[in-house]
């Protein structure tokens, strides 16, 4: 019975490895959106690029 119960830790530490988590997943899933569909972070970015004097000393 021992020995089983170390190959069911096992098997549950790997999987915590091996998958993401379901947290982070939904992390990912809930990021808001421009109008263009593509992520916030995405479209500040390109701003950046685009418009650097705006973003000047932050």
């Amino acid at each position: 019975m021992h020995t089983l119960k170390l190959i069911w830790q096992l098997l549950c530490h790997w999987s915590r490895h091996l998958w993401p988590s379901s947290a982070a997943k939904h992390d990912r899933d809930e990021r808001p959106l421009t109008s263009d569909g593509s992520e916030v972070s995405e479209a500040e970015r390109l701003d950046r690029l685009r418009n650097p004097s705006k973003y000047l000393g932050k």
